[in-house]
This record gives structure tokens, C-alpha cells and sequence, in this order.
């Protein structure tokens, strides 16, 4: 909803979510959420995913086992969707019998599809099915250089055109008077 309000406030501005932990969402309401906001930005809505951690799934009662299942399901259902043609789907979390959404994004084939994560093995595969990997907030910087090199490593062997990859690393920012207590937010 706040993505929604900036949208009507703002011409340019990329706009998104980073990140989602996606087996805690239904693929269909995903679809057409970003579907709408990239309408409403202009063609401007980017959309963060992540296969969660534990906590993700306990809070919202959703077994963590086959969560990269879930996630690679949940990318093809979306790509699918937002061709705005009707699509069947029969997976082992989800089954659509010719969903359609009621508006495609302005961006086609789809809105771009940042992949978030720290750990090698899921940043490999964000080099497979991702559009851009994003690295997390909370990941030091020579953490986050181990993963842009891992990164570097799996492109050319997972897409066409590995130097048209984007990164792109997720910042936090506290506002407070003191000093003091800020720097103690952040690094905590």
C-alpha cells in the first residue's frame, strides 16, 4: 500500500519490495499486486524475492521443507501470469486451472525479479532465475564482496549476457537525533 501511495507521488522512481519471502504468499495475489503497481508507477515496479528463513515460515504456519520448490514454482506461475493469457498449473504447492490476471504489467515480458540472498548456493540461483541479485542489508561489505564474486562466478554459465546483470545492495538507514543510538540500530 505505501508502494501504491509513492507511486502517485513520484514520475521516475524505480519502485519495489526487497525482499519477499515467497511461500508465505499465494503466487496469484503476488501476480496481480506488482502487476498494479508497475501499472501505476508507468512501468516502474521491481519486485525483491527470497526463499525466507525459518522464522518466515513459523509465523505464518507454513511448513520450511521444499521452500526452493515453492519459490522456483511461485517465479514460473508469475512470468506466466503476467503474459495476461489464461494459464493452467499443476506443481506440487500450487494448482491454477486458466488464471488470468486482470492486468498485465507494463513492463514485458515482466517486471523485473531481483533475487535476494546472502548464502553461495542460493546466490547461484539467483544467477539462474533471477533478473538482478540484490544482497542483504545486513551483510557486511566483505561478506557482500564474497557473494558479488560467487555472483561473477555462476553468470556466465547461467544466463546470455552476464554483464547486463545488475547488483544491487539493500541499505538500512536510521534517523535519530543522537548519534549514539542510531549507530546501535544499525549494527545490531
Amino acid at each position: 500500500m505505501l508502494l501504491t501511495h509513492a507511486s502517485a507521488v513520484t514520475e521516475r522512481t524505480r519502485l519495489g519490495v526487497a525482499v519477499m519471502a515467497l511461500a508465505i504468499h499465494h503466487p496469484l495475489h503476488v501476480a496481480h499486486q506488482c502487476a498494479t503497481l508497475d501499472y501505476l508507477t508507468g512501468g516502474h515496479a521491481i519486485l525483491g524475492v527470497c526463499i525466507g528463513r525459518e522464522h518466515h515460515y513459523q509465523d505464518f504456519a507454513v511448513a520450511p521443507k521444499r521452500r526452493v520448490k515453492h519459490f522456483i514454482e511461485a517465479l514460473k506461475i508469475w512470468r506466466k501470469l503476467w503474459q495476461n493469457q489464461p494459464y493452467s498449473f499443476a506443481g506440487e504447492f500450487y494448482e491454477l486451472h486458466d488464471a488470468v490476471i486482470s492486468l498485465a504489467p507494463l513492463q514485458q515480458p515482466h517486471l523485473p525479479i531481483w533475487t535476494g540472498a546472502a548464502h553461495p548456493d542460493r546466490v547461484r540461483r539467483a544467477a539462474r532465475l533471477g533478473d538482478d541479485w540484490i544482497g542483504a542489508g545486513s551483510q557486511p561489505m566483505a561478506a557482500f564482496e564474497e557473494s558479488l564474486q560467487v555472483l561473477r562466478n555462476a553468470l556466465p554459465s547461467a544466463t546470455e549476457g552476464a554483464s547486463q546483470f545488475p547488483v544491487s545492495k539493500r541499505v538500512f538507514m536510521v534517523i535519530d537525533d543522537d548519534a549514539n543510538p542510531t549507530r546501535e540500530r544499525l549494527c545490531h
